[in-house]
């Protein structure tokens, strides 16, 4: 069985400082959820979801998920993220 890790990185472009930051990242039905860098995620299958709190004008905040890829998968696939605060 294979595993890769994905890497989302996220940047306040500001002005303005952001509260309450989310990130929510829907995996491909090709993969199945292994674990996650931030300990802040909930996971519903298919979904994760990540609260990073607040995130200053021009920082940025990496996310790695790990992920294997299910028996018999074969091809490209695409992984989706969205980011609100």
């Amino acid at each position: 069985m294979f595993q890769f890790k994905l890497t989302l990185k996220i940047k306040n472009n500001g002005p303005s400082n952001a509260t309450g930051v989310t990130v929510i990242d829907d995996l491909p039905a090709e993969v199945t959820f292994v674990s996650a860098s931030r300990p802040n995620v909930s996971s519903t299958p298919g979904q994760l979801a990540f609260e990073l709190g607040d995130l200053a004008s021009g920082a940025t905040v990496d996310v790695t998920i790990n992920v294997k890829v299910n028996a018999g998968v074969t091809g490209t696939f695409v992984n989706h993220s969205e980011v609100s605060g």
